[in-house]
């Protein structure tokens, strides 16, 4: 019986030992900024494998000056097979000014690019996130980022979104503050170059795609063989 049991874990540790590895825990503090390029975003981890199972985090600082040039992070993740991006927690975001504001505006794109920085057609989904109920701080924003997304501006984009967890691929990640209203203004509340301080938690989880489910059942069936050959010859 024992024999068996390890013969099953020993055909799922090969069916899914591809799954595990080395988390990704990267801080601009530590490990250099971010990119600024959104046609060369910083690659996580820098040979862009696959990211293993489990929680991978992101911390980073952004500088708001109140316009098109404010500090805005890009970085590139790739999804494997079998496994899936579930979740996105915000777990820090603070800022300088108070109130705080409309958030920080975050995007996703399909590939290893940003394709633009004033069009976002081109965005698989976008959203304010940080402050407001539902996506803010220890709340999962995966979901806002899949919903339909307007921007704030008459004739800008619409970002269609999307439904569920992020499949295998390669995505390309936007993040920069999205308060552009100074203080002088009634309704304002930044100052030029307040900052941001955030960190995102990414959470990869199994998906198991057929071939896996099929290579698990025949390990189980195996198993179940012999046991009933041991039985007969008893």
């Amino acid at each position: 019986m024992l024999r068996c049991t390890l013969l099953t874990f020993g055909l799922f540790w090969i069916a899914c030992g591809h799954l595990h590895g080395e988390l990704v825990n990267y801080n601009e503090s530590i490990d250099d900024d971010l990119s600024d390029n959104h046609l060369g975003p910083t690659k996580l981890p820098e040979s862009l494998q696959n990211l293993s199972v489990g929680t991978h985090t992101i911390t980073g600082k952004l500088v708001n000056d109140l316009g098109p040039n404010s500090e805005i992070d890009f970085w590139t993740i790739s999804i494997g097979p079998d496994t899936a991006l579930t979740s996105i927690t915000i777990d820090r975001y603070d800022t300088t000014y108070s109130p705080p504001g409309n958030g920080g505006f975050f995007g996703v794109q399909t590939g290893a690019e940003i394709s633009s920085k004033t069009d976002a057609s081109a965005l698989l989904g976008a959203a304010l996130v940080g402050i407001n109920p539902g996506s803010g701080v220890n709340d999962d924003v995966l979901d806002d980022l899949g919903a339909l997304f307007e921007f704030p501006v008459p004739g800008a984009n619409v970002v269609s979104g999307f439904e569920g967890s992020l499949g295998e691929g390669i995505y390309s990640f936007w993040f920069q503050e999205g308060d552009f209203t100074p203080d002088t203004d009634p309704v304002g509340t930044a100052s030029p170059n307040d900052e941001v301080e955030y960190q995102l938690s990414f959470e990869v989880s199994v998906v198991p795609e057929p071939s896996t489910s099929v290579m698990m059942l025949g390990a189980i069936g195996l198993v179940g063989w012999l046991r009933r050959s041991r039985s007969l010859k008893a």
